[in-house]
């Protein structure tokens, strides 16, 4: 396997949880004192995408991990 290929898609990935975290701390932040409970479905379905990207992102780079450990033992 060519772990240059291998390395630069896992930097993407990096890069991808990175901007997602950014994106989500700011919603985290986000003041909700007065606003009802049921306004927040938006704010919490936006933080819930944010965290989804970011495990399909870890997802990734374990399998491409995984799979460049099984190419070097064999």
């Amino acid at each position: 396997m060519n772990k240059q290929i291998i390395s630069e898609i896992i930097k993407r990935q990096y890069t991808i949880m990175m901007d997602e975290e950014k994106s989500m701390k700011v919603l985290l932040n986000a003041e909700t004192n007065l606003a009802p409970k049921d306004q927040l479905t938006g704010l919490y379905g936006r933080i819930e995408q944010h965290l989804g990207i970011i495990s399909h992102a870890q997802n990734k780079i374990m399998l491409l991990q995984e799979m460049a450990d099984q190419n070097d033992q064999g």
